[in-house]
């Protein structure tokens, strides 16, 4: 059978993975899987090794700063530690250069953003015209067709009209 594909699990089939699933949980094969603490650390090894690799001689660039307002923005504080790192090495404008990174990268974000709404408000629209031409053709429809059912039904009312004076006439000679 392909990837991606689907059929229908045999009897057969479900009953050797519930054998197999039975046979574990009596090894005690799946004790304490899912039991246990996640163990709580405030750094990761990642943002460990960022505070760590951080020295005098250090290249700071835009790249630098963009990772340390990522990190920021999922453990708030994080570009504070950073910068009191930075500044006790001896770069003095660190705040300022941190600053700038982040203003820049808030207004591509922001640019994205609104270009993302624009073309969500386009498509917006173009839904909304479909929909709404759609209701016209429906009303449109509907008034064909209420226009064809008077007319059948004066069609109807003069037949039976003159249905009417036949059989008067027929009843009266």
């Amino acid at each position: 059978m392909e990837p991606g594909t689907r059929r229908r699990i045999t009897a057969e089939e479900l009953a050797e993975l519930t054998a197999d699933i039975d046979r574990a949980e009596r090894s005690g094969e799946l004790e304490g899987m899912f039991g246990g603490e996640i163990p709580h650390t405030d750094l990761y090894p990642c943002k460990k090794q960022l505070l760590q690799s951080i020295g005098p001689a250090m290249k700071l660039t835009r790249g630098f700063f963009k990772r340390v307002y990522g990190y920021d923005l999922t453990s708030p504080g994080f570009s504070d530690q950073v910068i009191d790192v930075l500044e006790r090495d001896g770069c003095s404008h660190a705040k300022q250069y941190y600053d700038m990174v982040v203003n820049e990268v808030r207004q591509q974000s922001d640019a994205e953003w609104k270009s993302a709404s624009a073309w969500y408000v386009k498509e917006c629209d173009k839904m909304w015209a479909s929909r709404r031409k759609g209701g016209e053709e429906e009303r449109n429809r509907r008034r064909e067709q209420l226009w064809k059912k008077g007319q059948l039904l004066r069609r109807k009312r003069a037949l039976l009209l003159q249905r009417l004076q036949q059989l008067n006439n027929s009843l009266q000679a």
